[in-house]
C-alpha cells in the first residue's frame, strides 16, 4: 500500500493515462460528445480515498441517494460543487466529510488525476486522491448518500469483474461497460475516472 502511495505522489500530469484510459470505460454514443466542452460548465471536485489493507488498497465509494437530480442511485466517489470561497481540493475534503463523516487531512492528498467533461450534467469533475490509515465506520448523510462501501484495487482489475451490456437508459440505447461488484453496477462518470486510475495501478504492477 505505502509503495502504492508514493507512486501516485510522484505521478506528474504528462505522465496520466488521461483520455485515452478514461474512454475506455465510456458508453460508446457517449464519446463524441466529450471531446467539445462548452464554456459555461459548472467545477465538481471529487475525492478518491484509500485506506490500508493487507492484500490490495481499498478505495471507497458511495451510493448516491435516488432523491438527487443528478446522477440519482449512482455509484460515485465522495464530491459536490465547488462553492466560491474554496479551491477544489478543498471542495473534495468537505464533500468526503460531509458525506460519509471522514475527516481527511490536506495533507493526506497525494495527487490528482485528469479532469473528466460530464456531458448529461454539464460538469467537469476534478478527482483528487488520498489515503486515510484508519476508516473504522462511515457516517452517512442520508439525503445525499444511502450507503459507502470498500472495493480492492485487485478486483478491479480483474477482467471477470468487468461486463459490458446494452442498455435502455433515459430513452436511449446505450452500449455500457461496467464493473459488476456492488448491486449497483459502477459505469459512467465514476467507472471511467476508476479506469484511468486501474491504469495507473496496472503500471505500478509492472514494475513492482
Amino acid at each position: 500500500m505505502n509503495d502504492f502511495i508514493t507512486f501516485l505522489q510522484k505521478l506528474q500530469p504528462e505522465q496520466l493515462p488521461g483520455l485515452e484510459a478514461q474512454l475506455k470505460m465510456a458508453p460508446a454514443q457517449s464519446i463524441d460528445k466529450r471531446l467539445s466542452i462548452p464554456p459555461d460548465v459548472r467545477h465538481n471536485g471529487v475525492l478518491i480515498l484509500f485506506h490500508q489493507d493487507r492484500k490490495s488498497p481499498q478505495l471507497i465509494y458511495t451510493l448516491r441517494s435516488n432523491n438527487l437530480a443528478d446522477h440519482s442511485g449512482q455509484v460515485c466517489f465522495p464530491g459536490g460543487s465547488v462553492e466560491p470561497y474554496e479551491t477544489l481540493e478543498e471542495t473534495a475534503i468537505r464533500e468526503v466529510y460531509e458525506e460519509i463523516g471522514l475527516k481527511v487531512e490536506p495533507s493526506h492528498i497525494i495527487g490528482k488525476l485528469t479532469p473528466l467533461y460530464v456531458p448529461p450534467s454539464g460538469n467537469i469533475i476534478h478527482p483528487f486522491m488520498a489515503y486515510q490509515d484508519d476508516i473504522a465506520d462511515f457516517t452517512l448523510q442520508p439525503e445525499e448518500v444511502s450507503e459507502a462501501f470498500r472495493t480492492s484495487m485487485d478486483d478491479l482489475i480483474n477482467e471477470d469483474n468487468m461486463k459490458s451490456e446494452t442498455w435502455n437508459y433515459k430513452g436511449q440505447s446505450l452500449d455500457v461497460p461496467f464493473w459488476n461488484l456492488h448491486r449497483v453496477p459502477l459505469w459512467g462518470a465514476t467507472a471511467m475516472i476508476t479506469s484511468e486510475l486501474i491504469e495507473i495501478y496496472r503500471q505500478f504492477l509492472r514494475q513492482n
